[in-house]
């Protein structure tokens, strides 16, 4: 079962706190091969700490930010490139700013042709790209698929074609993926990518449109706690959610506090209303 984080050194901790979470949340019977892309630093003491026979980490190091530049400073565009970094068929990519509390095995009995993500309520047919299931071995025969999304300059790497026929995208590689795929993207379980703003700001008649059911604690898998500003994140603006009970299992986690229960909190905890 083969995983991927992307990091660089102000996301490290919040990286090792996701991870601790797979760790801790896994059978003890599955085995989970872990890469992770560290953009711009070498050092991985605090991620290695966790390495085990069941729980392998692989760090794959880049010197510098190859999108740094002036508009476009996200490694978040790394996830466009896996299937030319890692040497595998299926991998699950996990946002950093999650935590992980069910074994994850099941996410791979699915097997998209090209993409696995959750339905996101943005838009119609439209995917959250968090935390994704990629099928590496079909994007690398897609010969058009990274000339098309990016420009090659030199040492440097540039969004392309999207960006000149589009404004700039608001959520940066998920847009671009989105568009790229489009039609093509096969929906996995909401479980795998429950976003906790979702989640408490909006009522249940949006949630049952997009999930046709409503949060059940058995089917809730990772915890994401996506977006910036008013979507604060558990080490940011930690009472800044109306519904704390998912920001409590981030803090329990960091914490190595047990977080029995807590799952089952948060999804009978009342929704606010937002209409």
């Amino acid at each position: 079962m083969n995983f991927i984080l992307i990091t660089n050194q102000a996301w490290l901790y919040y990286t090792y706190v996701c991870l601790k979470s797979m760790k801790l949340s896994k059978k003890p019977e599955s085995k989970y091969n872990i890469f992770i892309l560290c953009i711009g630093f070498g050092n991985d003491y605090l991620i290695q700490d966790l390495d085990a026979d069941d729980f392998r980490i692989t760090p794959i190091f880049f010197s510098r930010n190859l999108f740094e530049k002036e508009h476009n400073i996200g490694i978040v565009y790394y996830k466009l490139l896996i299937q030319e970094l890692l040497d595998v068929d299926y991998v699950f990519h996990i946002d950093a700013d999650c935590v992980v509390v069910s074994d994850l095995s099941g996410v791979f009995q699915y097997k998209p042709k090209y993409l696995g993500a959750v339905i996101d309520r943005l838009h119609t047919d439209y995917y959250n790209m968090g935390n994704v299931l990629f099928h590496l071995e079909n994007l690398r025969k897609l010969k058009n698929y990274v000339p098309y999304a990016f420009s090659h300059d030199l040492d440097d790497w540039q969004i392309g074609e999207y960006n000149e026929l589009h404004f700039p995208p608001y959520l940066y590689e998920q847009d671009i993926l989105n568009y790229l795929f489009r039609g093509r993207i096969e929906a996995i379980p909401y479980g795998y990518n429950v976003l906790a703003n979702l989640y408490q700001k909006e009522d249940e008649a949006v949630w049952m449109r997009k999930y046709h059911k409503l949060p059940a604690p058995e089917d809730v898998k990772i915890v994401h706690f996506a977006g910036m500003g008013d979507h604060a994140k558990p080490w940011q603006k930690p009472m800044a959610y109306d519904n704390q009970r998912w920001m409590n299992i981030w803090r329990a986690i960091e914490r190595d506090e047990s977080i029995e229960g807590m799952v089952k909190e948060a999804c009978e905890a009342p929704w606010k209303n937002s209409y």
